[in-house]
C-alpha cells in the first residue's frame, strides 16, 4: 500500500496524476491510497509527479522487502520545491522541501515589510 501525497500548498501539482514505476513497469497510480497487490520478496518502487519544466518532479525509490502474507504500508510525498526530490518510506515521511519554501515565503515578507517602510519613511520626509 502507497498513499501518495501533496502538500496543500502544492495544489498544482494536482492537476496531473502520480507515476508509480514498480520493477521497471509502469503502473496506475493516484492520489491517496494505492494498492499493489505483489508476491512475497523484494521489489523495486519508484514514485514522480508529471509536470512540465523538467518533465518529472519529486521522484523516489525505494527497494521494498515484502513477507509472506504480510502487507507494508509506505507513504510518498511530493515535494514542496519543483527541484527536489520526493520522500518514500514508511509512514510517516517529512515534507521534502518544506525548509526551502518557508525560507522562500519568509524573504517575500521581509521584503514587503522593508518596502512598506521605504515607502511611508519616503511618504514622509515628502508630506
Amino acid at each position: 500500500m502507497v498513499d501518495i501525497k501533496s502538500h496543500p500548498l502544492a495544489f498544482v501539482y494536482r492537476i496531473w496524476s502520480p507515476v508509480i514505476t514498480l520493477n521497471g513497469y509502469r503502473v496506475h497510480g493516484r492520489w491517496g491510497p494505492n494498492a499493489l497487490p505483489l508476491p512475497a520478496g523484494h521489489h523495486h518502487l519508484a514514485v514522480h509527479i508529471p509536470y512540465l519544466l523538467p518533465p518529472e518532479i519529486g521522484r523516489a525509490e525505494a527497494t521494498v522487502p515484502v513477507e509472506p502474507g504480510r502487507q507494508v504500508h509506505l507513504e510518498y510525498r511530493a515535494p514542496m520545491a519543483v527541484f527536489v526530490r520526493g520522500a518514500l518510506g514508511p509512514v510517516p515521511q517529512k515534507w521534502p522541501g518544506l525548509a526551502l519554501m518557508y525560507a522562500f515565503f519568509g524573504m517575500v515578507l521581509l521584503l514587503t515589510v522593508l518596502l512598506t517602510v521605504v515607502l511611508v519613511a519616503a511618504t514622509a520626509s515628502t508630506g
